[in-house]
């Protein structure tokens, strides 16, 4: 993806991804908002492990930070927001258009080194809300999202990371099987992961990670669990490149890394159909909900 100031953006696709986060944050914060209608008053929290500037390098179009905000504030859900920049100059720019809010907190550096500070000490009620994951190439450093998600009272917080297979993982084949897309799910501690269907060449998708998946509403917009027919088809087009799919067609045993994915059981073969060059190539983009 090219990339401005340091910040991958394309104005072909980029506007589609912060469609699909729109739609995806919106489905998140509404199952919440019934939450807190049914169980009493609380606040959503969500932290943007990647924010950027908080828009288009041009200004003219809200990233996934402002996107958050004006999601939450349609909905009329209370809410904290935790942003990360580790660029001096795109922090001042996030800062500068987000951090003016008494309920948004900006943080300039590594994001593994001040997510303990959003992080309450108290015991109390379960906290809802999400961490988003969108790095230019792959998530190569998984701490930060497990130390919000293992801290009491928080495994109520889920996981959306938005990735492109090929461009982070597959394309250089820098990285050997079991530490790309499936190696880093299997890092990160939650239960179970939900998948989108990956679109174009780059084979961009979002992943959720959940305790308390809930399967038809996600289903609504496009989110199968990887231990799913849809789900492992996709899956196994992701982990592996296209010489690899052939290789690996009918034969579960080579593809048992997906067992250790959490909630996964043995895998079944990839249908019949596939053949080489599946999911690399498509240009192809999924119908948005």
């Amino acid at each position: 993806m090219p990339q401005h100031n340091g910040v991958g953006y394309s104005n072909q696709y980029s506007p589609i991804k912060q469609a699909q986060f729109r739609i995806v944050i919106g489905t998140f914060l509404g199952m919440v908002k019934g939450i807190f209608k049914r169980w009493g008053p609380g606040r959503f929290q969500y932290w943007d492990l990647m924010a950027g500037t908080g828009q288009s390098p041009d200004r003219s179009k809200p990233g996934s930070a402002a996107i958050f905000v004006e999601e939450a504030l349609r909905l009329g859900v209370p809410f904290d927001a935790y942003l990360f920049e580790q660029n001096l100059h795109r922090f001042h720019d996030l800062s500068a258009l987000l951090g003016h809010r008494d309920n948004v907190s900006c943080f300039q550096g590594l994001h593994q080194d001040n997510v303990g500070m959003t992080l309450s000490g108290k015991n109390h009620r379960a906290r809802y809300g999400m961490i988003y994951v969108d790095p230019n190439g792959g998530v190569s450093d998984t701490s930060a999202i497990n130390e919000i998600i293992t801290a009491p009272g928080y495994d109520r917080v889920d996981v959306l990371i938005h990735v492109a297979a090929n461009d982070g993982y597959k394309r250089g084949k820098t990285k050997p099987i079991g530490e790309r897309i499936d190696g880093v799910l299997d890092s990160i501690k939650k239960k179970t992961w939900l998948i989108r269907e990956p679109y174009t060449a780059h084979q961009w998708t979002m992943l959720v990670g959940t305790d308390y998946p809930a399967f038809d509403r996600w289903k609504t917009h496009g989110f199968f669990p990887v231990d799913s027919e849809q789900g492992q088809e996709w899956f196994f087009k992701l982990n592996y490149t296209a010489a690899e799919q052939k290789r690996y067609i009918n034969r579960p045993e080579a593809i048992g890394v997906i067992q250790n994915l959490p909630g996964v059981p043995c895998p079944s073969p990839v249908p019949g159909g596939a053949k080489e060059g599946d999911g690399e190539g498509q240009l192809d983009l999924p119908n948005l909900p």
